[in-house]
């Protein structure tokens, strides 16, 4: 297995639990509106970890992610707004902006 860098190893530790919540919450966000606030919250935990930057992260595949989650996170959190869970899991699901490269950039990391 190939050894992950610290800084990576950290970030993937403080985005499991919230990207696993929005995953969860984002499939069931489709079928009742309930689970919308839970969504949002999963959102803006994932989100205030994007804040803390890419500092010592070389992994390709994060950085890649990165660079385009918070956008992405602000059309879901725009679709939840306007009634469309649909979207938000679109958004969440999408090749190339979606939370995949995330995954793959984990992975070794423990949980992923």
């Amino acid at each position: 297995m190939e050894m992950v860098e610290p800084a990576l190893m950290a970030r993937c530790d403080a985005l499991r639990q919230p990207v696993t919540d929005l995953t969860l919450s984002g499939i069931q966000e489709v079928m009742d509106p309930k689970a919308v606030p839970r969504a949002m919250a999963a959102i803006n935990q994932v989100s205030a970890v994007l804040a803390e930057g890419t500092a010592g992260i070389e992994s390709p595949r994060y950085l890649s992610w990165h660079a385009t989650a918070s956008q992405t996170l602000r059309s879901m959190m725009d679709a939840l707004q306007a009634g469309d869970g649909a979207e938000s899991w679109r958004l969440f699901t999408a090749p190339g902006t979606g939370f995949n490269e995330l995954g793959a950039a984990c992975q070794g990391c423990e949980g992923w």
